[in-house]
């Protein structure tokens, strides 16, 4: 709501961008209570059933104020009027004025009873028009009272220490102030209907406060725990008869996942707009929309595109996260003189917003209705009209274009209202339960595993909810290993023993998971020896990875190609390109180059296509194969916020699916939060060029990833500081995949360092093993998001080049035998639940805030370069090298060993190390 002041006053308001309430959806004529199904309002339609209604609305605060005076209540009944006639069906309007000069509660507790009768009289007249209320009952700002009349009333009560206004929220005194208010207003009884506020369905829902903000916490934690205590309270005192939102305008929060720069001017509110309309009692979310008064200054463009992402943005979020209705329960165009804008403009913006609601509605989005601000009336209907002009005002009488447009919209929202509620409504995005589609081998469903011949493994993959799940919607949990050297090994006919042995230690101890590498760019042992020019032994390798890991019954989890060097990887790709002669100067470069990334995409498609030599199955077709992932630990110098990663992956993810209907994708992330995430998570506090929830959130990507390697991560730490890391690292992300992905995570990578020389033995490595799978196992029994695991890496002995000090060899590791078997046969107990079961049984609406501090070192760029390349280095999952490496550093080399440590080792260098031992 615009604050009712001078012209001047409101102008250098409007300087401070700040703006006010809006209005949610009604059903023609108002009937039974208004309900919640999924992200759809439903009446009851008679006979048992449920029947859809979509709200076109506005905003008039002002009603019970105009009503509480007999004689201006013609103001009221003239604007009911005017809206029906519209085809409006929804009004936003004030269940309080808290203290001042026209009081509803002139003190905490003491009412006026001529202005409820003023409220009294609206609700009939609501009612009598077939047009349903949102009732909202304070005000965040100081119009008409709000917190500050609250704080203000504690205080001359005799509490000390309020100093601020955001004390509303803490406070109990003055909580049990807004809690008396509640129950005051929703048990009066309608002195012309008779009927009390909570059983009255002319009332479409409650809104706790108008535009909830909190300066004094900006990270959203404080406004969210009021409202987690205040909409239950509501719900309990009205039965649970109505629906009850917390009247946010939409802003992001600290830690939420879209990220602080969608805010205007990327400023923090004080909200937290997903994690808050995730809280018990509130039925569904709102937004409000002012892009010229946010961005005030601004082109038409620039208000243009914040209107896209604005609205895009919270459309995508509530339908993958809420699950709920969303209403824009405010939105207009400022027209105060010299404000910038006129009735044309806003008319076109009114057209705009109108139209998204629509689009989402028609579509089974979950925008399902809106409400403009704000309705008035001319002067000559009733004095004092002109006195609430704010700049944002429609008079329909007066702008027959707007008229116009509100009365079709209406009429299209009209038309979709009693739609059977249970029948499914079109999908605008992909639902969270997406069948991979059944996989076939010859003409059979079923491969079998070489147990007895007892089990057999269904073809067909989906993931539901954060739950993996096989054909028959039976959950499947992952123990998992590593093993990138598999292709490399097997293509050499002598050596393929290795892999079935491998395979039958792993098979024997229940892993069903192998994560390995699906390519190999260059070099001395190609896949891919140059664009597109492959090598037949190399690929016949795979095959026989692919084959022997079906008859072992283990998933493999196949990596397309690397980040770093070893194996070719993103520099092998950029270093074809600029040999085919194009200008290219930055590793990153993969990410953007149009001929790079033609040259992935043409990989991608001859590995997925590739028909299978020993079996005769395109890998596409194959069920051995779990997934893909697109690159083993993406990072970005060039762009640490992330934002060139992930459009690469909303790129490359979709390809995949374009190639492979059938199989899950998965990036490759190692879990670093990017710049509008939680970056304090991360080692050092430093950016990679990774956005974990947005990346994740791509279209195509299916599940997510984090690594674990705390001892590396932060080289030189104590055990202590390690197990906090740990803990952060592993708890913020099952938060954040509960509360904003929704989707399956696996720890693909974790391990720790045994190196010769290292203060870590295997006493220690066994019991961050334990850590790790106790961890895994706890989630995937509650029914979270973590649900699998894969360690690095598994070796076998006499395998000694490969060693890089996070090998695992199970026949000289007893201990590490028996953690691993044991955990391996934990979640074997769990594999073939009913997915939808666990499902109902594990929380939907889960929240969080990320809130977990980690104290960080600061750094500089240059110690960041070499920290990161040391840990691509030492730790790099593909490398050969790494033992060699670490050393390296760990020794500090001479001098006149003549070895670079910020480039990749030849043979030479290997040979300057040996006198390091």
């Amino acid at each position: 709501m615009m604050r009712l002041w001078p012209a001047a006053t409101i102008i250098g308001v409007v300087l401070l961008v700040v703006v006010f309430p809006a209005a949610a959806g009604g059903d023609g004529d108002v009937g039974g209570m208004v309900g919640v199904e999924g992200t759809r309002f439903v009446v009851d339609g008679g006979s048992g059933g449920k029947r859809t209604v979509y709200f076109s609305g506005f905003n008039a605060y002002w009603l019970m104020m105009m009503a509480s005076d007999p004689a201006r209540r013609g103001a009221v009944v003239t604007a009911f009027r005017q809206a029906a006639a519209h085809g409006l069906n929804l009004a936003r309007t004030w269940a309080f004025s808290d203290g001042g000069d026209q009081p509803l509660q002139s003190s905490p507790g003491v009412y006026n009873e001529a202005m409820f009768q003023g409220l009294d009289f609206v609700i009939a007249e609501a009612r009598r028009h077939g047009i349903y209320l949102l009732l909202c009952l304070t005000n965040n700002f100081n119009d008409f009272g709000g917190k500050r009349q609250y704080v203000r009333w504690a205080a001359d009560a005799g509490v000390q220490n309020l100093t601020s206004a955001d004390h509303f929220f803490t406070n109990p005194l003055v909580k049990s102030y807004y809690k008396n208010h509640v129950k005051k207003v929703l048990t009066r009884v309608n002195t012309v209907t008779g009927v009390a506020y909570k059983d009255d369905p002319t009332i479409l829902a409650w809104e706790l406060m108008n535009e909830p903000r909190c300066d004094a916490d900006p990270t959203g934690v404080t406004v969210q725990a009021w409202v987690e205590e205040m909409a239950p309270y509501v719900k309990r005192i009205d039965g649970d008869r109505h629906l009850v939102t917390a009247g946010l305008e939409g802003f992001y929060g600290d830690g939420e996942h879209e990220s602080k720069e969608l805010n205007p001017w990327g400023i923090y509110y004080g909200t937290n707009y997903i994690a808050t309309h995730l809280a018990a009692g509130v039925d569904f979310a709102t937004i409000h929309l002012y892009p010229d008064v946010w961005l005030w200054g601004s082109t038409a463009d620039e208000q243009a595109r914040f209107f896209t992402n604005w609205t895009q943005s919270h459309v995508a979020a509530t339908a993958e996260f809420v699950g709920k209705p969303l209403l824009v329960t405010e939105y207009g165009k400022f027209l105060w003189k010299d404000g910038g804008g006129d009735k044309t403009q806003r008319n076109y913006f009114l057209g705009v917003v109108l139209d998204a609601i629509y689009a989402s509605a028609s579509s089974g989005g979950p925008l399902v209705g809106g409400a403009f601000w704000q309705l008035l009336l001319d002067d000559d209907v009733v004095d004092g009209m002109d006195d609430l002009r704010d700049g944002y005002e429609i008079i329909l009488p007066d702008d027959t274009s707007a008229a116009t447009i509100i009365g079709e919209h209406s009429q299209q929202l009209a038309a979709l209202n009693g739609q059977d509620a249970a029948a499914p409504a079109p999908e605008t995005r992909r639902h969270r339960k997406t069948r991979v589609g059944s996989l076939v081998n010859g003409g059979g469903g079923d491969f079998k595993v070489l147990d007895g011949g007892a089990l057999l493994w269904r073809l067909a993959m989906e993931w539901c909810a954060w739950m993996f799940v096989v054909d028959g919607g039976r959950t499947i949990y992952f123990s998992g290993f590593n093993a990138y050297w598999l292709m490399m090994m097997a293509f050499n006919p002598a050596q393929r023993d290795t892999v079935v042995t491998v395979f039958e230690q792993a098979s024997t101890l229940g892993l069903n998971l192998a994560r390995t590498w699906a390519f190999s760019d260059g070099g001395n042992q190609p896949l891919q020896s140059s664009p597109g020019v492959y090598n037949e032994a190399m690929f016949q390798g795979l095959d026989f990875v692919i084959a022997e890991a079906r008859q072992h019954g283990i998933y493999l989890l196949l990596c397309l190609t690397n980040n770093f060097d070893n194996f070719g990887g993103k520099r092998q790709y950029v270093q074809w390109a600029i040999d085919a002669g194009h200008n290219l100067t930055d590793v990153d470069e993969f990410f953007t180059s149009t001929i790079v990334k033609s040259y992935y995409k043409n990989h991608v498609k001859t590995v997925l296509t590739r028909v299978n030599t020993l079996t005769g199955v395109a890998y596409k077709d194959d069920p051995t194969i779990f997934a893909w992932e697109l690159m083993n630990e993406p990072r970005s110098y060039a762009d640490p916020a992330g934002g060139m990663v992930q459009a690469w992956v909303e790129e490359m993810a979709p390809y995949v699916k374009s190639v492979d209907g059938k199989h899950l994708v998965t990036p490759g992330l190692e879990g670093f939060y990017g710049e509008h995430e939680s970056k304090r998570l991360n080692p050092w506090g430093i950016y990679y060029g990774t956005n974990y929830v947005a990346t994740h959130q791509a279209v195509g990507v299916d599940f997510a990833t984090i690594h674990l390697y705390p001892d590396v991560w932060l080289w030189g730490s104590t055990v202590d500081e390690q197990a906090r890391f740990f803990q952060n690292w592993t708890r913020s992300h099952i938060d954040a995949t509960m509360a904003y992905l929704g989707k399956p995570l696996l720890v693909t990578e974790y391990g720790t360092f045994i190196l010769k020389g290292i203060n870590v033995n295997k006493t220690q490595r066994n019991y961050f093993l334990s850590v790790v799978l106790d961890t895994i196992y706890a989630s995937a029994s509650q029914g979270g998001p973590l649900v699998g695991g894969a360690f690095w890496q598994l070796l076998l002995g006499g395998m000694d080049n490969l060693r890089d000090g996070y090998e695992i060899v199970l026949p000289e590791d007893t201990r590490a035998v028996n953690i691993i078997g044991k955990h391996s046969k934990k979640l074997a107990a769990l594999n073939g639940q009913d997915a939808e079961t666990l499902r109902s049984q594990a929380s939907s609406h889960w929240k969080t805030h990320l809130s977990i501090s980690l104290s960080s070192c600061g750094t500089l760029e240059l110690l960041q370069m070499l920290f990161d390349r040391f840990i691509c280095l030492s730790r790099s999952i593909s490398s050969f090298i790494a033992e060699k490496f670490i050393l390296l550093e760990l020794h500090k080399l001479d001098k006149d060993k003549d070895v670079n440590l910020l480039e990749p080792m030849n043979s030479s260098d290997f040979d300057a190390i040996q006198g390091v031992n």
